[in-house]
């Protein structure tokens, strides 16, 4: 007959005979637990697309430095028993919470075709050259659409009015912004020449627009969430396999 055991001075578990199960000494069983479970403060909405992360895997039995979080207040009603923790590397003093937020979104959210399978996705774009966007069905993409769901009711409630700066040719590349009417990721792709328009491109979906650089507000995501400007974009740009051979009609 097999058991499965819960080590509680290490955390794991294991399945095991019934043979190897012996009654422990009173002095020992009245001895405190060892393990304690813990949460890395900020990763919360990325725990449950990395159930089985090999991310979180590559800290296992390392040397940390480990820091109480500020929310650890005792609540009687909270069913959460774990404790907010910041980790850092021992021999760095590098934060492990912070480098690990890059290192999950990718593993949990990039989409990724697989050759030779079928893969349920949903078309989002379709550009006149034949080009196709989609999106892969993912627990990636739909904690990507509960986190932006999330914030835009944070930002209506209280609209993050100082964040909003004017927004130029010079200090745009490589930023994310969430579009005030839309709010939709997207990213500045190309200005007119005199730089009062910009043409903006919706990062999860593949279709661009345009956009009065005055009138519009751009809030920059990196300011809003952390997780959600590092976010992997989540269009697909794939090509319908002989389409070029089927003349088009206007």
């Amino acid at each position: 007959m097999m058991f499965g055991v819960f080590f509680i001075d290490y955390g794991d578990e294991m399945v095991i005979p019934k043979s190897n199960i012996y009654q422990l000494k009173r002095e020992f069983a009245l001895s405190q637990a060892q393990a304690f479970v813990c949460r890395l403060v900020g990763l919360e909405e990325l725990y449950e697309a990395s159930t089985s992360s090999e991310v979180l895997q590559s800290i296992l039995y390392k040397q940390v430095i480990l820091e109480m979080g500020a929310d650890n207040i005792f609540d009687e009603n909270s069913t959460d028993l774990s404790i907010p923790v910041f980790l850092y590397d021992f021999q760095t003093g590098n934060s492990i919470n912070q480098e690990m937020i890059p290192l999950l979104t990718i593993e949990s959210a990039s989409p990724v075709l697989q050759k030779d399978t079928i893969t349920e996705v949903y078309v989002s774009n379709i550009e006149s050259n034949s080009d196709v966007y989609i999106h892969i069905h993912s627990h990636g993409f739909d904690s990507l659409q509960q986190m932006l769901a999330t914030l835009e009711t944070q930002i209506l409630t209280n609209p993050p009015t100082n964040l909003i700066a004017p927004i130029t040719k010079q200090n745009c590349e490589d930023k994310s912004y969430k579009l005030d009417d839309h709010w939709y990721r997207v990213t500045i792709i190309d200005w007119s020449p005199n730089e009062d328009l910009a043409q903006i491109y919706f990062v999860d979906y593949g279709n661009t627009d345009v956009i009065n650089i005055k009138e519009d507000i751009l809030y920059p995501l990196d300011k809003l969430s952390e997780i959600l400007s590092q976010y992997p974009h989540q269009a697909v740009r794939v090509r319908m396999a002989g389409i070029n051979n089927v003349p088009r009609t206007l």
